[in-house]
């Protein structure tokens, strides 16, 4: 009781680090959870793009061109089938009128 302040910083001190903490394993629980769901998760790959100029990584990142999987496939033996991702918005797709 005597030191009400101390005692308060201590105990606001203690909440913040543990939420934090928990944030943390929440979010690396959802990133560790994508493809999870497919039963051949090990043969699942994504391809990244580095950007290098002038021997400097300058740019990284996983938007690649649009043909790069039907090379890879042409070009690999190993890749079975791929798949592109878009990102959410704008795309529709009509069927027949």
């Amino acid at each position: 009781m005597k030191n009400k302040i101390f005692s308060l910083i201590n105990i606001a001190g203690l909440s913040i680090g543990i939420t934090v903490c928990l944030l943390i394993l929440q979010y690396v629980s959802f990133q560790l959870s994508f493809g999870q769901f497919n039963q051949n998760v090990d043969d699942i790959y994504r391809v990244t793009n580095d950007r290098y100029q002038n021997g400097k990584l300058i740019q990284r990142g996983t938007i690649t061109y649009s043909a790069i999987g039907k090379a890879m496939q042409d070009d690999l033996p190993e890749v079975i089938d791929y798949t592109r991702m878009e990102p959410e918005g704008g795309a529709t797709v009509i069927n027949g009128n």
